[in-house]
């Protein structure tokens, strides 16, 4: 019988908090290169748990791609269609001209088929690599 031993980080809330520095740097950045970013996060309504995060980013100055991202608990794959719409919706309220990206993790099927329903196509697939020991 062989055993399959994987390195892993444990998991630390700081290290995925952006630095003060750069929260406070990028209101001025986004200003200055006119982009307009905004993230949600969906809740369960009985414990408050997060079942999604989606965030957008679209160019105000009719230059460059706008960029979807959502990234979605496999349980809860009816508000796959909901949440693209939404982010959909405010990108091209904001930058109806600028071709749209959005990055799918493999893990959530639902948003692909969401975001395919949608006109979206697969462009690129990525992989990402790791060392079994």
């Amino acid at each position: 019988m062989s055993l399959i031993t994987r390195v892993y980080e444990p998991i630390e809330k700081g290290r995925f908090h952006h630095p003060l520095v750069l929260r406070l740097l990028m209101p001025v950045i986004n200003f200055v290169q006119r982009i307009k970013e905004e993230e949600y996060v969906v809740r369960k309504d009985d414990d408050g748990q997060v079942v999604a995060r989606c965030k957008y980013s679209a160019s105000l100055r009719g230059k460059g791609v706008n960029g979807i991202s959502v990234r979605l608990d496999p349980a809860y794959p009816e508000l796959a269609g909901p949440i693209v719409r939404l982010m959909l919706h405010k990108i091209v309220s904001r930058s109806p001209k600028l071709r749209m990206e959005i990055g799918i993790p493999r893990w959530t099927p639902a948003v692909v088929e969401a975001a395919e329903s949608l006109g979206f196509e697969k462009r690129v697939e990525y992989l990402k690599m790791g060392l079994v020991l």
